[in-house]
């Protein structure tokens, strides 16, 4: 795995990036302060890439230019798309039709874009507008028939748009009670999922036969039911006098007073509005399998039982994203903990991979281990960087830190999974690409059975044992960019539930080790 950034001015006088998307025939979209959305294409010679990148010891400064040069050389630019009065917050391809494209933006309004390819070029088609203030994020549904807007005038609009030309506002929904920062269609068609700085996950059943939700849910707190009691509220607990909360002796009663039962605790699951970010940019499996929730609270866990001396300390928390799976959308199944930093939203490979065929998963990693018969890739991202991670095993894998001098906006993935994209408010776009059968595995080949039966899968996706992983900070918090493997000092995640039911001047640079790889991030 390489990561470099693209010195090239994506939108006019170097203004930030908000958000980057890639279409499944290759067209990159940018959006940008500049109040534009941006096209460009992206035909890199992987093999001088490699070359360049591949040095048995600290690149000169002409080697790492020439990599710059080689990397920035590759981006072909191909349109520009102006019809906004603001800065344009997202963008995003069709997934069913890569000549389609909407745009959200601060003026409130949404844009769809058409590729007319009589012409060879991009026209508006129509403009969306039901919000009265900024659009954080948009989702198309799966088939490329519906698309939801997120504002923060506290609402998501749903909108037909089978007819480009003249889409239909089907819903307007009012549930969240501040700004809505992200929203999710799941891809197969039954939940549209959203959240807000008001700490909520919004879960919203759609029917598509009636055109509208039928049940919406608020997830925003995890219930504990502590089956095991403190060590100093039981009674024959042998606390030293002084830590016990009085001295004074009290006569045994005749009678024995019965003990009141103990009340489940709960907790907080998101952020608060203090995240001083724009964008809660959740995202589900292309399955539809899991549901990955950014802006997570994560309790860190303990090696120990509590002693008398902590029993009135907070808990210490750690930020990270929940992840749920799509049979139990009110209880996260995963924490992946351990980030210093806010997680601001999370990106899923579109392409699924062969199981890795290592026995020492189930042993050391593999307490999340799913029944797919393959392996899902994504990853979540942090104002600094982006950090790796699969459905078999709850660490992350790789990550990259300190590429950008500003916050890091958006994710996107490549179609083939060679590489992915960071936009930043630096107004560049930095480029991670992999070695995919090495680093990411092979493509999972499905059987025709699989595909028959794929839609279903989904339901029961996870076999699990109840564990907790402890773990040190996995975060490094350098000046310079950092490309790490996590496996020897993971960032740890805690299974949650076992039932599956239930400044522009760039000159530095840093070189290190990802797995067996010299990795060279050259900014």
């Amino acid at each position: 795995m390489r990561a470099l950034v693209l010195e090239l001015e994506w939108h006019e006088q170097q203004r930030g990036v908000f958000s980057v998307d890639i279409a499944a025939d290759g067209t990159i979209a940018t959006g940008g302060q500049d109040k534009r959305v941006s096209l460009w294409r992206l035909e890199p010679d992987w093999e001088q890439l490699r070359a360049l990148a591949a040095q048995p010891h600290e690149p000169s400064k002409k080697q790492r230019y020439a990599l710059a040069q080689a990397a920035a050389q590759s981006v072909r630019f191909l349109d520009t798309l102006e019809g906004h009065a603001a800065a344009v917050s997202v963008v995003r391809f069709d997934p069913v039709d890569s000549g389609r494209l909407v745009s959200g933006a601060d003026d409130g309004y949404a844009v769809l874009w058409k590729f007319d390819a009589v012409q060879g070029k991009w026209r508006l088609e129509a403009t969306l507008h039901e919000h009265n203030d900024m659009i954080m994020d948009v989702s198309w549904s799966a088939d490329g028939k519906l698309l939801a807007t997120a504002s923060v005038d506290n609402t998501v609009a749903i909108w037909n748009t089978t007819d480009s030309t003249r889409p239909q506002l089907l819903l307007s929904l009012r549930e969240h009670t501040n700004y809505v920062q992200g929203v999710s269609w799941d891809p197969l068609g039954t939940y549209l999922c959203s959240m807000g700085a008001d700490r909520l996950l919004r879960v919203h059943e759609w029917s598509s036969d009636r055109r509208r939700v039928i049940r919406s849910t608020a997830v925003g707190s995890m219930v504990h039911s502590d089956s095991t009691a403190h060590p100093c509220m039981t009674a024959d607990a042998s606390c030293p006098p002084s830590h016990s909360e009085t001295q004074q002796i009290t006569p045994v009663p005749s009678h024995p007073l019965e003990s009141e039962p103990r009340k489940p605790s709960s907790r907080r699951l998101f952020e608060s509005e203090g995240l001083m970010h724009f964008f809660r940019r959740l995202a589900w499996s292309p399955d539809g399998s899991f549901l990955v929730c950014p802006a997570g609270i994560v309790p860190e866990p303990r090696d120990a039982a509590p002693t008398c001396s902590s029993r009135d300390a907070a808990p210490h928390r750690t930020k990270g994203a929940h992840v749920f799976a799509r049979s139990n959308l009110s209880t996260p199944l995963l924490h992946l903990g351990g980030h210093e930093e806010s997680i601001l939203g999370a990106r899923f490979c579109s392409r699924r991979f062969a199981r890795r065929q290592d026995p020492t998963l189930d042993e050391d990693l593999g307490c999340w281990r799913s029944r797919l018969p393959y392996r899902l890739v994504f990853a979540i991202y942090s104002a600094r960087g982006l950090y790796m991670y699969d459905s078999e095993t709850p660490h992350s894998f790789a990550a990259v830190q300190g590429l950008h001098y500003g916050a890091v906006t958006d994710v996107a993935w490549s179609p083939d999974a060679s590489f992915l994209l960071m936009s930043s408010l630096d107004g560049f776009l930095s480029l991670v690409w992999f070695e995919r059968e090495t680093e990411l595995g092979k493509f999972f080949e499905e059987s025709g059975e699989l595909q028959t039966g794929s839609r279903s899968s989904p339901s029961t996706p996870l076999t699990t044992g109840s564990c907790s992983l402890d773990g040190g900070q996995g975060s490094h918090r350098s000046a310079d960019p950092v490309m790490r493997c996590n496996r020897e000092q993971p960032i740890a995640s805690t299974l949650v539930s076992s039932d599956a039911d239930s400044g522009h001047g760039r000159n530095t640079d840093h070189s290190t080790k990802v797995g067996e790889h010299a990795v060279s991030s050259t900014t």
